[in-house]
């Protein structure tokens, strides 16, 4: 799975190269989504499924199905993450639904694979985070099999607000909420820290996430304002939360600063960096959509940027 991630993000560095003039006048062009896709499918997606692998038998104390089923489900990821973009790059609408049908096994596979480990009781906020993140994992599949379907057949208009909507849920209800859930597990192990007390702001962290996507993808899809700021205001207070328990933990870490440590901090500060271009953008669209627009798809590159330097900064400890 890391690997494949490392093969993904070299291509999704070529393909923004080839994507930038295209993405300068139109965020949301076919060759800027092919490089999107396969920045969050091949690069983010692939890695946190090797840690959802690797970490809901360590978290929950139970193994998973079958090795086989994650063999499958790596193999069916891989081919739907690069079938995906490759199609929507070179416009081959064959192309894009078997990577579609991929993805759908990949995913049913997975929740195959976790459902008996995950259904645990007792364990905490960790797997609590988990279950939701395999639920919204599956819930951006739908999404995006809906996309493939409807580029067939034209049901509505993929303009970009429809696009966001799709994209808070991978990034906050899928990738996030994993990272959020595994580092509860993973900081005090590879900080030395031990946090006293009943860590609220993980539990809170762990739910604020999920009941935010619920209600700012549907206010972003359907239009109404309060309902999206309604949600991006509990978002907002699940990642702070998020970043106060790495805080706690790095204030009590008895390993020296390392690059991990860096790794961990740049990530954060590429959170805070993603958070206040969303609002800029929120604020800006109205008065001028274009400029409205660029700063949403700038928000997007640096939420992936959080949770890419976490993926990779975890990947320097976990593989050793």
């Amino acid at each position: 799975f890391l690997a494949a991630a490392a093969l993904g993000l070299a291509a999704c560095g070529a393909a923004l190269v080839w994507a930038g003039p295209a993405a300068a006048l139109d965020p949301t062009a076919d060759q800027v989504v092919a490089a999107a896709h396969l920045g969050v499918l091949a690069t983010l997606s692939m890695g946190v499924l090797g840690a959802v692998h690797q970490f809901v038998p360590v978290v929950t104390q139970r193994s998973l199905r079958s090795v086989r089923l994650a063999r499958v489900t790596f193999l069916a990821w891989l081919a739907a993450s690069w079938l995906l973009p490759l199609g929507v790059a070179i416009e081959q609408e064959a192309v894009v639904a078997a990577g579609g049908a991929c993805a759908a096994l990949a995913i049913t596979l997975l929740v195959v694979n976790v459902w008996q480990p995950l259904s645990a009781r007792g364990k905490g906020a960790p797997v609590t985070g988990l279950r939701f993140a395999v639920a919204g994992f599956a819930v951006t599949g739908c999404f995006g099999v809906t996309y493939v379907a409807d580029r067939s057949g034209n049901w509505f208009d993929l303009s970009g607000h429809v696009v966001l909507a799709h994209a808070v849920i991978g990034l906050f209800a899928w990738l996030g909420l994993t990272y959020v859930s595994v580092a509860g597990k993973l900081w005090p192990m590879f900080f030395l820290a031990h946090v006293p007390g009943p860590h609220r702001a993980e539990r809170m962290a762990v739910w604020a996430l999920p009941a935010g996507v619920t209600l700012l993808s549907p206010g972003l899809l359907l239009g109404p304002p309060w309902l999206a700021w309604s949600g991006a205001a509990i978002l907002a207070a699940g990642l702070g939360a998020h970043l106060v328990s790495l805080l706690a933990h790095v204030r009590r870490r008895r390993r020296k600063a390392d690059l991990h440590l860096a790794f961990v901090i740049t990530s954060a500060l590429w959170l805070l960096a993603g958070a206040a271009l969303a609002l800029a953008a929120a604020l800006m669209m109205p008065r001028h959509h274009h400029a409205g627009v660029a700063l949403a798809a700038a928000a997007v590159v640096a939420l992936a940027g959080w949770l890419l330097e976490a993926l990779v900064g975890h990947a320097h400890k976990v593989v050793p």
